[in-house]
């Protein structure tokens, strides 16, 4: 009998200790306004047909980043220097929203404004230890490698880690972070 691996995805919370609040903020405002400005594109893009998630990023970067060619984009982006990973998490996050609407009848109007949590993939953060986690963050006019003291639980060796996500609380900054185990 052949057995088959399962898993379990644990979310674990750490309290981040970090001088700079306002490039947390900053940070995840830009994130906010990049994830509405792809989620209205979605549905301006899609408003009949959904195609999946790998194939509707592939056409809303097409749309909107210049390309190896030079050749000029429909919708170009209005921020400079958006780093890849960062734009694709807004792109990955607006698919998923766009996607909820469409298929909600009931929702008359397209979401104004999002407040989500900024997803760091690859490339977005490094050096994650038990306390410490460098994240790239926008300080509101150049995006700086910044290191986060962690309070709270520990990653279990056997674990795996996932991309963090940083949720800003009204009283303080705490990182999520997903972990997979495999039994």
């Amino acid at each position: 009998m052949q057995k088959f691996p399962y898993y379990a995805i644990t979310v674990r919370r750490y309290n981040v200790l970090f001088r700079h609040t306002d490039w947390l903020k900053k940070t995840q405002e830009l994130y906010n306004e990049i994830l509405l400005f792809y989620y209205r594109l979605y549905l301006e893009t899609f408003p009949d047909q959904q195609p999946g998630t790998q194939e509707a990023l592939r056409i809303l970067e097409t749309l909107t980043i210049v390309g190896r060619d030079k050749q000029p984009v429909p919708t170009p982006l209005p921020w400079k220097k958006i780093p890849l990973y960062f734009r694709r998490a807004a792109i990955n996050t607006a698919t998923a929203a766009a996607k909820r609407y469409l298929a909600r009848g009931t929702q008359e109007h397209p979401t104004e404004k999002f407040t989500e949590s900024v997803t760091f993939y690859k490339g977005m953060y490094r050096d994650f230890q038990d306390n410490t986690i460098s994240l790239k963050l926008w300080n509101g006019e150049s995006w700086q490698w910044s290191r986060l003291r962690l309070r709270g639980n520990t990653v279990p060796e056997a674990g795996q880690m996932m991309s963090p996500a940083l949720v800003l609380t009204k009283d303080r900054a705490e990182r999520r972070q997903a972990e997979a185990g495999v039994w």
